[in-house]
């Protein structure tokens, strides 16, 4: 017989709860953490703009996050460990009437969560790889949160929107605006 491993040197564990079903494998992980020897398991209630923050500032142990939302912590010398990237698939560009290509956005609207957030970021990245000036190009305006962003764009106040996770459908089904990069789909961001 085998015997077993010894239990964590650490036995408590802190995750970053946040309003959004895409980490649920952290929920899910619980149980299998408790067979595992950790004897305290949090989530810590931060909303969908604090977990790199938390995890930076070391409130936090662990999250599933997006890499983007996480490139200006790194930039900035915090103390996060990427384990591997999530959301690779999960955005898509939407475009109003004005807009059907990335190089189309320049000098319009385009509405994100919030300026540093991992849309922001993304889209950036997006506009720089096509030889753009994701800051003297681009008008940015922000809600105040992801539904925030989408109804600026839903309303008309901004000409593009990356949506994310069910946003995406959402617009498809309401017919509003049409996608201008799938990131499940379209190189190099497939």
């Amino acid at each position: 017989m085998i015997p077993a491993e010894p239990p964590p040197e650490t036995k408590r564990i802190r995750f970053v709860h946040a309003p959004s079903i895409c980490i649920a494998p952290q929920y899910l992980a619980e149980e299998l953490l408790r067979l595992e020897g950790f004897t305290e398991v949090e989530y810590l209630p931060l909303g969908s703009r604090n977990g790199p923050y938390a995890i930076a500032e070391g409130r936090a142990d662990m999250t599933m996050w997006d890499t983007p939302a996480l490139i200006p912590l790194l930039d900035a010398g915090k103390p996060i460990v990427l384990l591997a990237g999530v959301h690779a698939g999960c955005y898509e560009l939407f475009g109003n009437e004005r807009v059907h290509a990335i190089r189309d956005l320049k000098g319009k609207t385009v509405a994100i969560q919030y300026f540093g957030g991992g849309d922001h970021i993304f889209l950036s990245s997006m506009l720089a790889y096509i030889g753009m000036n994701p800051q003297q190009d681009i008008k940015w305006i922000a809600g105040q949160n992801t539904r925030d962003a989408m109804g600026l764009f839903v309303e008309g106040k901004a000409d593009a929107f990356l949506g994310f996770g069910q946003q995406p459908a959402e617009l498809r089904a309401k017919k509003i605006g049409h996608v201008i990069v799938d990131t499940a789909q379209d190189r190099p961001w497939s």
